[in-house]
């Protein structure tokens, strides 16, 4: 029977120019007749041609597996291209196909005295955040043939609790799933990943008000079937929380074994209510940079974050005999937004600052204060607050 191998891929490109990772291979099997399946496949590697295997051999693995398989030959060389053939041999005859690839610079003493350039990361994404974020671990439920995991959902959480003499008020989240997630706070959806094909290269990034003392962050995750083979995939998660308290200090929380995990999700796995205990912890499968993923994940582009200023505002304060003076007293100030018809809040950047100082608060709930230091007017605080509905109130406390 006729056998064809066709869309030969490496690190799932097709002939890709510059790959600094151990490349991985993958096929797809077509067959004339239905139900024929791959029993053993044989990899080739050369410089000179396809075909050829003066790097290296595979030898003959009996497998059914077409995708992703590891090359296990001599270090490659940096900038040179290679030839790579796949024979295969199914249940209802053999076939074979060639490709090639070409390495990028594989060692950091390859690239000379040239420096990194780049846009600026986001301005809103700490260097500590990022950098957490690039240590952090994929984990994923405990799987036999690990980064691969059967197409389906699994549930993960995390609670953090504050130390006794913090006070938690907000956090920043840099999350991504292979393939998609819903994230959840205390029980509330915060959002979710789109469903674009290879999303998790891209990071996404939530702001959120926190809970004084105790707050759970939960994510539903959706691994999807490999698109050769509608089998098993590579799948995982990678996180990186900043926690901010109302004196202005932060702490980070990674994804790691600390996170529960299960693929058994009951109905209220979001709520806060329900009792964690039986679930396992969470595997750790890769550190960031290694595994299936490499170093592949994006930060959210400083293109999308919102810009603000003052260049429209004037300073305000209660009505005084000889202004700008005013006597040395606590004041409040109090501001209602309602939405045009047919519009829903979603979130709002704040830009402030107060002669002398402030405490924030957006419907009532306690968001930051300014740091208590000498002018410390001369430098506006920003702040980012979810919302919803159509109407907010924005409140300050001032001291002077």
């Amino acid at each position: 029977a006729q056998v064809s191998v066709f869309n030969l891929q490496v690190e799932n490109e097709v002939a890709p120019i510059g790959i600094d990772v151990n490349p991985r291979f993958s096929w797809i099997v077509d067959a004339a007749q239905r139900g024929v399946v791959q029993t053993s496949y044989q990899i080739l590697v050369s410089k000179a041609q396809a075909g050829d295997s003066d790097v290296w051999n595979s030898g003959t693995v009996v497998s059914t597996k077409p995708y992703l398989v590891e090359y296990a030959g001599p270090a490659l060389a940096s900038d040179t291209r290679y030839f790579w053939s796949v024979h295969i041999v199914t249940t209802s005859g053999a076939g074979a196909a060639s490709s090639q690839f070409t390495t990028g610079f594989l060692s950091a003493s390859d690239w000379g005295s040239s420096s990194w350039i780049g846009k600026p990361a986001a301005e809103d994404i700490p260097d500590s955040l990022a950098s957490s974020f690039r240590n952090a671990s994929w984990i994923w439920i405990s799987e036999s043939d690990v980064p691969d995991a059967p197409p389906g959902d699994c549930a993960f959480r995390k609670t953090y609790t504050s130390p006794s003499s913090k006070t938690a008020i907000s956090a920043l989240i840099l999350i991504t799933v292979d393939d998609q997630f819903t994230l959840y706070l205390n029980g509330n959806p915060l959002g979710s990943s789109p469903t674009t094909v290879d999303i998790w290269k891209s990071s996404q990034k939530f702001i959120a008000s926190l809970d004084p003392g105790s707050n759970l962050f939960t994510v539903r995750a959706t691994n999807l079937a490999d698109v050769s083979t509608q089998g098993d995939s590579p799948a995982g998660l990678l996180a990186a929380i900043q926690i901010t308290f109302s004196d202005g200090t932060t702490t980070i929380i990674t994804s790691d074994a600390s996170w529960r995990s299960t693929n058994t999700i009951p109905t209220n796995f979001q709520l806060p209510s329900l009792d964690d205990s039986s679930w396992a912890a969470a595997s750790i499968i890769a550190q960031y940079g290694s595994g299936p993923w490499g170093s592949s994940v994006a930060l959210p582009s400083a293109d999308a974050s919102p810009t603000i200023s003052f260049k429209d505002s004037a300073w305000i304060w209660s009505s005084e005999a000889g202004p700008p003076s005013a006597p040395p007293q606590p004041r409040a100030f109090r501001k209602t937004v309602s939405t045009p018809s047919g519009k829903t809040l979603k979130s709002a950047l704040l830009l402030l600052t107060v002669d002398d100082g402030f405490t924030l608060y957006v419907n009532g709930a306690l968001v930051g204060a300014s740091p208590d230091e000498t002018d410390i007017w001369k430098s506006a605080q920003q702040f980012t607050v979810p919302l919803s509905g159509a109407s907010t109130l924005f409140a300050m406390a001032l001291r002077q």
